[in-house]
């Protein structure tokens, strides 16, 4: 299956994927508040459960985005209620995720007494769990987790909220700092499956996050506080970024970065489609044109094929967030990262196509230079 984040993507096959892990097995409550385990359901004739580790895994990482997808929904709502939940379910998606990378190094590394664990055990749920103390502490001292000390104080925040609001249902609590926090939460949780996660994942757990991120990518680039402590942890790395930063054409966050010899992504809300769709997407949602439109003003679709990679995905008429190219129509390939100015292209005077702009003369393609030489 070839998985792009630009295809529409239809919550109906989310709810499918769901729905045969519903028939496989269902989500316990965990020793440390949120939800650890996940228990099979149908029994093997010889008396053992019929999911193996891999099954329970894969349905560990559907529970985890299915918290993650709930979170944003309640944050994106903001009222007191709604934030009571989020910052449940956002404490959930992250212990939930932190221990599906855990077994993903070893399942021993789930069990809080390693020593004590046992196979028949943890295929049935019939344990229990690392605390997401005891998770973080794991993953960077034997999985060799990049997690940073911020982030352990962020995620170590909300697991704290939840504990609170478990307890106390926010009696007391400054609703805007209860957003706050858990927007950090959701923002870290955000970082930990783009860079800790998906490098790794198979197809089907790839799929899987694709599918909840396009569900959930609109809202995330409407939630202000969200925006805020997102952007913020992100600055450095846009600030540095090599190659120009555009608007998302999904969240509409400036964080768009082209890509090297790839397509681009957005380190805000992590889309990244395949380059013909991601330039299409750019010129309708950003650029705001449609060919209906434009051939009515008898105006040039703004995409051509790109003179690096040959891809239909060089846009004319990009608009880079640091103000680049004010004075210069600014061309940038969805494919392949390559960006230029109007000063660098021309159209080919014999079949009109884009091409470079010779130093002197006129620009001449390289199909017709090679007709012409043939003749």
């Amino acid at each position: 299956m070839v998985l792009t984040g630009a295809s529409a993507v239809s919550s109906a096959r989310l709810k499918a994927l769901r729905a045969e892990l519903a028939a496989l097995a269902v989500i316990s409550p965990g020793n440390s508040g949120g939800f650890a385990t996940v228990l099979p359901t149908e029994p093997m004739a010889v008396g053992r459960w019929a999911l193996g580790v891999a099954d329970i895994n894969w349905a560990v990482v559907s529970s985890g985005l299915d918290f993650l997808e709930s979170a944003v929904d309640h944050l994106a709502k903001g009222d007191e209620r709604d934030l009571r939940y989020g910052a449940l379910h956002v404490t959930a998606a992250i212990e939930v995720l932190l221990k599906a990378q855990l077994a993903r190094e070893h399942w021993t590394l789930v069990v809080s007494d390693v020593n004590r664990a046992r196979r028949a055990e943890y295929e049935t749920g019939n344990f229990h769990s690392v605390t997401i103390a005891v998770a973080l502490e794991r993953l960077r001292n034997v999985a060799g987790s990049s997690i940073t000390e911020r982030e352990v104080s962020r995620i170590t925040a909300v697991e704290k909220l939840r504990n609170r609001v478990a307890h106390f249902a926010l009696h007391g609590e400054n609703p805007r700092r209860t957003e706050a926090v858990v927007a950090g939460g959701l923002d870290v949780l955000l970082h930990l499956i783009d860079r800790e996660f998906l490098p790794d994942a198979d197809t089907a757990e790839r799929e899987l996050v694709e599918n909840t991120l396009d569900l959930v990518r609109v809202r995330l680039g409407t939630i202000a506080v969200l925006i805020r402590e997102r952007m913020s942890s992100l600055k450095p790395e846009l600030d540095s970024a090599p190659y120009p930063v555009l608007t998302c054409p999904g969240c509409s966050q400036s964080a768009y970065v082209l890509g090297d010899g790839e397509p681009g992504r957005c380190a805000y809300c992590l889309h990244h489609p395949f380059g013909e769709a991601a330039a299409d997407e750019y010129v309708s949602s950003v650029l705001r044109l449609n060919s209906y439109e434009v051939s009515k003003d008898g105006e040039s679709w703004p995409v051509h094929n790109c003179l690096n990679c040959s891809a239909e995905a060089f846009v004319a008429g990009v608009l880079p967030v640091d103000g680049t190219g004010d004075d210069r129509t600014v061309y940038a390939c969805f494919a392949c990262g390559y960006s230029c100015t109007d000063g660098d292209v021309d159209q080919c005077h014999r079949c009109g196509v884009l091409t470079y702009r010779p130093e002197d003369g006129l620009a001449v393609c390289a199909e017709c230079t090679a007709a012409w030489m043939a003749d």
